[in-house]
């Protein structure tokens, strides 16, 4: 398994939080065209299942050690 260390793992969960908000945000707001739209909106999918499997990572560091706090999303 790799190694990853646990302050890089939340930016990279906060990383891709942000990313997801906005790249969703572009989409209701219409700001992207017509025929790009499934294609942006899969990779927002596979940015939610990214978040989902490095958050998965995260709650199994903190069952580990209790005195890591929740993310805290904005």
């Amino acid at each position: 398994m790799v190694e990853i260390s646990i302050t890089n793992l939340v930016l990279a969960i906060l990383a891709i939080d942000r990313d997801i908000k906005a790249r969703e945000k572009a989409l209701r707001d219409g700001l992207i065209s017509e025929a790009d739209e499934q294609e942006y909106g899969e990779y927002v999918l596979d940015l939610m299942k990214a978040l989902s499997e490095l958050g998965g990572l995260y709650e199994r560091a903190r069952q580990r050690d209790p005195k890591l706090s929740p993310i805290k999303f904005d």
